[in-house]
């Protein structure tokens, strides 16, 4: 089977429960919020290896003038450590194997795309864009054989062949 790099949005029919991504070792409700308070905009990223793989990203962005928490599970969301964030707010995360096989972590702010090859535990700047706000970014299916990134910013569809 193919390994896809997978970002993951989830929804749920019932109201979420806040989630207290700063306890270092627990994903537990953060009940000192009130459920009307001012949604986190969360981001989620899993290996494109799962369920073998149980690597997970993912980074909450509560309010403007707090940065965003970014935190690690290595079995699929029974444990959380928190990392350092590459940016101050994160929009977006991603998952892919690139040649190698390397997993790498893809992370974007509003102007700047990151990378981990240490799945999170430090960054590099990649790009920071001239055209406006990145809006997406999709790793091909079969990045570690092409090599192919696709970025989303200001309007513009841009297209890289060099993953590594």
């Amino acid at each position: 089977p193919t390994s896809v790099p997978t970002q993951v949005a989830m929804a749920t029919a019932a109201r979420p429960t806040p989630i207290d991504t700063r306890a270092p070792n627990s994903m537990r409700a953060d009940t000192s919020r009130p459920a009307d308070s001012v949604p986190s905009q969360c981001v989620l990223a899993a290996s494109p290896e799962l369920p073998r793989q149980k690597l997970l990203l993912a980074a909450r962005n509560d309010v403007a003038d707090t940065p965003s928490d970014l935190v690690r599970s290595p079995d699929g969301g029974q444990t959380w450590e928190s990392l350092a964030s590459p940016a101050e707010k994160l929009a977006g995360i991603q998952m892919a194997l690139t040649p190698g096989p390397t997993l790498t972590a893809l992370a974007w702010s509003e102007g700047t795309l990151f990378r981990s090859r240490d799945a999170g535990t430090s960054w590099q700047e990649v790009v920071t864009s001239e055209a406006g706000a990145i809006d997406n970014v999709v790793a091909s299916p079969n990045m570690a054989k092409d090599s192919l990134g696709f970025v989303v910013t200001g309007g513009v569809f841009w297209r890289s062949s060099d993953a590594r």
